[in-house]
């Protein structure tokens, strides 16, 4: 696979892309495109250090008690279209990409607009697992046995261990799985 990156006024576009896929042969297999349509980018006229501070306060609020420690990363300016983003329904505009992190817990996306310094989106970048392990006691369960309201749930994420051999090794083994998939980062698989 294949990925182009489109640009315009020398912005990365966020979202904007070309997927091309490649046989062993490096024959086209498939292609898939996101693109916008914008043919020019607004003037930015924030600071760094007031998108930086707006990131900042957003995330801080957003994480609480949690957020100390939090470093700004700016990632520059960017081309905002909401006919390719899930976000703000604002046309298209530029905007000062940010990622905002304490270095652990928290990985935040921010996107502040390059002309007001308000800030439109805030991501968090962590995927949180959610895990539910249930125990029938070896008694096949009928559809949906594992329901959150049953009685088989016998631990919930964040909950402490359940004395059960089998389900505190399955509580913990998702738990590593999704660790890796984490430490990953990003990754499309195609077939």
């Amino acid at each position: 696979v294949t990925r182009f990156d489109q640009y315009v006024d020398g912005l990365p576009v966020l979202g904007g892309e070309v997927v091309v896929g490649l046989d062993e042969d490096r024959g086209l297999t498939s292609a898939a495109t996101s693109l916008s349509n914008a043919t020019s980018a607004q003037e930015t006229s924030v600071s760094r250090t007031k998108a930086a501070a707006a990131a900042k306060a957003v995330v801080a609020k957003a994480h609480g008690s949690a957020a100390s420690g939090l470093i700004v990363d700016d990632q520059g300016v960017w081309l905002y279209d909401d006919e390719l983003v899930r976000g703000p329904q604002i046309g298209t505009t530029s905007v000062r990409r940010l990622s905002v992190t304490d270095g652990s817990a928290i990985r935040d996306t921010v996107l502040v607009h390059a002309g007001t310094g308000r800030v439109l989106m805030r991501v968090d970048e962590i995927a949180h697992a959610n895990r539910r392990i249930c125990d029938n006691a070896n008694v096949r369960a009928a559809e949906n046995g594992c329901a959150d309201t049953s009685l088989t749930v016998k631990r919930r994420e964040g909950d402490a261990p359940a004395g059960i051999a089998d389900v505190d090794k399955a509580y913990d083994m998702l738990g590593a799985t999704s660790d890796l998939y984490a430490s990953l980062g990003p990754v499309s698989y195609t077939h």
